[in-house]
């Protein structure tokens, strides 16, 4: 079989793979460099195309489109209440890393969170929620991470999207306290930038459900009045328990937290 036929079938093969879930398949081809870029610029190309259409459906701001982690689209919306999520399109979505990338707070958190992920192997599993525009995405790319991103913002959702594998990762509109993903289905979860628009109660319960190792989030625990509470957020782990805890130089009452399943 020539070049040619196999990029037009494995095009084939990954076209129905994302139209259908259950026609995914692993198939091992040696074939050239050039040809293998072709196929990817292919594939990006064709699921850009898809996205752009899935988000383009006309919603209320309170509604946001309802996308399962084993699908590659998400083809219907439902009903959301955090308000959170609202703020985040239009421009405050596009101009979102540009206003904060170069600020203290930002790479500070960059420098503890990649700390906190640094001992974990190559195949672990992620989910990044809230995962905004793709911060993380690059760092998640270059550690080997499989990674379930998911945002309540489709706008944020599309700048995600540019940035992260289109192959490696599944993107997902979803509510991070109602996730819809089965129990234990990570290693990780990551809640950056989203403790104050949630209840603890909530959102902790979740992410110990769908999270079989370990959750990383910030939180500011004093002096604010959405402060999240050590009392507070140690009232709601269960089975599970502060391992790491640091605080930005620039800012001490805002920490990044590391909490570990205690329970085996």
């Amino acid at each position: 079989m020539n070049a040619e036929i196999e990029q037009k079938e494995l095009l084939e093969v990954i076209h129905k793979a994302d139209e259908d879930a259950s026609q995914r398949q692993t198939i091992e081809v040696t074939l050239p460099t050039d040809v293998v870029k072709t196929i990817e610029a292919d594939v990006e190309a064709y699921r850009n195309k898809r996205i752009k259409e899935a988000v383009q459906i006309e919603m209320t701001p309170s509604e946001t489109l309802t996308w399962k982690a084993s699908d590659p689209f998400p083809p219907k919306h439902k009903t959301m209440e955090d308000q959170g999520s609202r703020k985040y399109h239009g421009d405050v979505a596009s101009g979102y890393d540009a206003k904060r990338e170069n600020s203290p707070k930002w790479l500070e958190e960059n420098r503890i969170i990649t700390d906190m992920l640094s001992d974990l192997s190559p195949g672990t599993t992620v989910l990044d929620c809230p995962c905004g525009t793709g911060r993380f995405l690059q760092l998640y790319e270059e550690s080997g991470f499989n990674v379930i991103a998911m945002d309540q913002s489709q706008e944020m959702m599309k700048q995600a999207y540019a940035k992260g594998s289109v192959i490696k990762n599944d993107y997902v509109i979803g509510d991070i306290c109602d996730t819809k993903l089965p129990d234990d289905i990570v290693d990780v979860a990551m809640n950056i930038r989203i403790s104050r628009w949630v209840s603890p109660e909530k959102w902790l319960k979740e992410m110990q459900r769908v999270a079989k190792k370990r959750i990383i989030f910030t939180a500011r625990v004093r002096d604010h009045p959405h402060a999240r509470s050590y009392d507070l957020i140690n009232g709601e782990l269960d089975g599970w328990s502060i391992t790491e805890d640091e605080g930005l130089p620039s800012d001490d009452a805002y920490r990044v937290i590391m909490v570990q399943r205690t329970d085996g």
